[in-house]
C-alpha cells in the first residue's frame, strides 16, 4: 500500500496545495487510490483485511499502550459482507514540524536535558494507584482490576447490577506533545452484531454519546463507549466518569443486543 501511494502522496504534491487551500477533505482535493476486487474470491478477503488494518493504524498511531501482533494471513473461511468503510478524517500530526528553531544538542547529553511530560516510572505509579481506586469504590467484581504486562492499560469486570461491566482505562497521548491523558472505554457489543452494523444504529448511538461529552469508537472487534480526560483530575471525578462509561455502555448494549458481553480479549 505505502509503496503504491507513497511516490504520488507527497507535500508540496498538487493535492497537498489543494487540500491546504480549502482546510477540508472533498473528492476533487483529495488523491484517489482504488483497489479494484472481484467478487466471491480471495480478493474480497485480502481487501477487507488492508482496510480494517488500514483504519486501525489510524485509531492507534498515537496511542503508547497499544501491542500489535503481526498478522499477515487471510483466511477463506472468513465471511466478509460489505467492505469496511474508510476513516478520512483530516489528519494531523501530534509534532511540532512548522517549528523553524530547532535547538542545537551537540554538546550535551540526554543528562542535562528537561524531561518533556511525566516519566514512565510516574505513569506506572498512577496506574497502581488508580487499580486501588477502582477496587475502594466498587462493590462487586466479575474480574478484578489488572494490568496488562508491559502496557499502560488497567482492565475489570465490574458487578453493575448483575449484569457484567467492561472497562479498560488506558494511558494515551493527548492532543498537545507532552499531554498524557485517560482513555475510559466499555464495550457496548461485537462489531459484528447484526443491529450494530447498521448505519443508522451507529449514527444513533455516536449522536447520542456526543451529548454526553463521549465518543463511540470502532474497531475490528467491539464498538465502545469511550471517554477522555486529563491525568491530573481528582480521583473522585475519575470514578464519576467511569461509572458513566460503564453504564451507558450496558445500556446501549442491553438495547441494541440484549447480550451480556464477558469483557475485552
Amino acid at each position: 500500500m505505502e509503496q503504491r501511494t507513497g511516490r504520488i502522496d507527497r507535500i508540496n504534491s498538487s493535492s497537498y496545495f489543494e487540500l491546504k487551500k480549502e482546510g477540508e477533505i472533498n473528492f476533487e482535493n483529495s488523491l484517489q487510490v482504488f483497489y479494484p476486487y472481484l467478487a466471491d474470491t480471495l480478493e474480497v478477503n485480502q481487501v477487507a483485511k488492508v482496510f480494517n488494518k488500514m483504519n486501525d493504524f489510524i485509531q492507534t498511531f498515537y496511542d503508547i499502550s497499544v501491542i500489535r501482533e503481526k498478522d499477515t494471513l487471510v483466511s477463506t473461511d472468513a465471511i466478509i459482507k460489505e467492505i469496511p468503510i474508510q476513516i478520512k478524517d483530516f489528519l494531523t500530526s501530534k509534532y511540532d514540524h512548522d517549528n523553524k528553531y530547532w535547538p542545537e544538542y551537540d554538546d550535551k547529553t540526554t543528562e542535562n536535558l528537561n524531561i518533556v511530560g511525566p516519566t514512565k516510572e510516574q505513569l506506572n505509579i498512577l496506574l497502581e494507584s488508580t487499580i486501588n481506586l477502582i477496587k475502594l469504590n466498587f462493590e462487586k467484581f466479575n474480574i478484578n482490576p489488572y494490568r496488562k504486562e508491559n502496557q499502560f492499560s488497567i482492565r475489570a469486570n465490574i458487578d453493575l447490577n448483575k449484569r457484567r461491566a467492561p472497562l479498560m482505562v488506558t494511558l494515551i497521548n493527548g492532543k498537545e506533545f507532552n499531554e498524557i491523558i485517560f482513555a475510559i472505554d466499555s464495550i457496548i457489543g461485537k462489531s459484528t452484531h447484526s443491529e450494530l452494523r447498521r448505519i443508522n444504529v451507529r449514527a444513533a448511538i455516536r449522536t447520542s454519546l456526543l451529548e454526553k461529552d463521549m465518543v463511540l469508537l470502532e474497531n475490528n472487534d467491539y464498538l465502545l463507549v469511550r471517554k477522555l480526560m486529563p491525568i491530573n483530575e481528582s480521583g473522585e471525578n475519575l470514578i464519576k466518569n467511569i461509572k458513566s462509561v460503564i453504564t451507558e455502555a450496558d445500556t446501549l448494549e442491553e438495547k441494541y443486543t440484549g447480550e451480556d458481553i464477558d469483557g475485552f480479549n
